[in-house]
């Protein structure tokens, strides 16, 4: 017995919820302007993150961060964001870039401004000399979000010069400006493989389909399914042919979790599971591209780097499934069970169970019913 629940707690290992007071795939992007005589730098941050770090600024305490709110407290803000994001004109750090903060309001790219979801600060600093490189320093939202990620790129003279994402990992860069470099196939790569291996949701719901197959042939064909449906919306979303608000994309798909976990209880499997696979698919597409279509605006190889991040994707899902699978197959052989599912009953119903209160929870958390 202890060995079926040594399979339950690997797999339930997914449903653990994300820390207190964080939202799923905190970001920002972040560009440098390099002209003749003034560098131009804009941060696009998300109105949550921000009410996160600042709740006093929610003037009505209504739980969401307004424009005119974040206006009301432009001081503040900027503070906060220069602060823990800072610019220099050395490698260590020793002389930072300070500027005047010109602008804090809706974002100037017409998709972000559209979903309300989003702020843009500018600053400016004048130059008085050629520049030798810039030094970046990124701390934002680490108390709140310790996975935030944000989307670098710096521009000389409006031509694409650098990109780079810059997390807890990478907290920043000196960036030279006579070097050109940016995101490369294996970045991509890195960037899908970390983002569904840090995504508890997505984990989750493939946690709570291993526990409602009938064995690896169900899963093969469950996992195709999802995988090509996941693809497919990830694609026409990230290249803006799909929208749809992110919060609701995210309160789906943590229904989706529950949804799917439940089936552990039922007295057979499901035969249709690869249906209900495909169609929860096309909406955790979604999620992923939620993510993704900020990384892109800054990317002129965009197909490339969007087959590039969907091949990471997929090699963090087989990196996460494969081992469970192989350890469910040999435990079914050596038990000699022949019972109609691949999951014995008591790690089912725990995983079951775990997975579908991480899915509610993630639910209550993303509607705004938590503190």
């Amino acid at each position: 017995m202890s060995f079926y629940l040594a399979v339950a707690l690997l797999v339930a290992s997914a449903g653990s919820p994300d820390p207190p007071h964080a939202h799923p795939m905190s970001r920002s992007s972040s560009r440098i302007d390099v002209e003749e005589d003034v560098l131009r730098w804009t941060l696009r941050v998300q109105s949550q993150s921000l009410h996160e770090v600042l709740p006093e600024l929610d003037l009505n305490a209504d739980g969401v961060l307004q424009l005119a709110e974040v206006a009301s407290g432009r001081a503040q803000v900027a503070d906060y964001l220069g602060e823990n994001y800072r610019l220099s004109l050395t490698e260590s750090g020793t002389e930072p870039l300070i500027g005047e903060c010109v602008f804090v309001g809706a974002p100037s790219v017409p998709e972000l401004r559209a979903s309300a979801e989003w702020v843009e600060i500018i600053w400016e600093v004048p130059l008085v000399a050629d520049l030798d490189g810039v030094g970046v320093s990124m701390r934002l939202f680490e108390e709140t979000s310790p996975d935030h990620l944000d989307v670098f790129e710096l521009r000389k003279k409006g031509r694409l010069s650098y990109t780079a994402l810059f997390s807890a990992a990478k907290p920043g860069a000196w960036i030279s400006i006579s070097t050109d470099e940016e995101m490369g196939l294996m970045q991509w790569i890195r960037l899908g493989i970390t983002h569904i291996l840090s995504g508890w949701d997505h984990l989750a719901f493939l946690a709570a389909l291993l526990v409602c197959v009938r064995g690896p042939k169900q899963m093969a064909w469950v996992i195709t399914a999802f995988t090509l449906s996941h693809s497919l919306t990830l694609g026409l979303a990230a290249l803006e042919l799909v929208q749809l608000p992110s919060r609701f994309v995210e309160l789906v798909i943590a229904l989706s979790v529950s949804y799917v976990a439940l089936g552990g209880f039922a007295k057979e499997p499901r035969r249709g599971l690869w249906i209900e696979a495909m169609i929860f698919g096309l909406v955790h597409g979604l999620g992923f591209a939620s993510f993704l279509g900020d990384a892109l605006m800054v990317e002129e190889r965009r197909i490339g780097a969007l087959f590039d991040f969907n091949l990471g994707v997929e090699i963090g899902q087989l990196s996460f499934l494969l081992p469970i699978a192989l350890f469910l197959a040999i435990a079914q052989r050596r038990s000699g069970s022949d019972s109609d599912w691949w999951v014995p009953a008591l790690a089912r119903r725990v995983v079951a169970a775990v997975v579908a209160c991480a899915g509610v929870f993630w639910f209550i958390e993303r509607a705004g019913w938590l503190i």
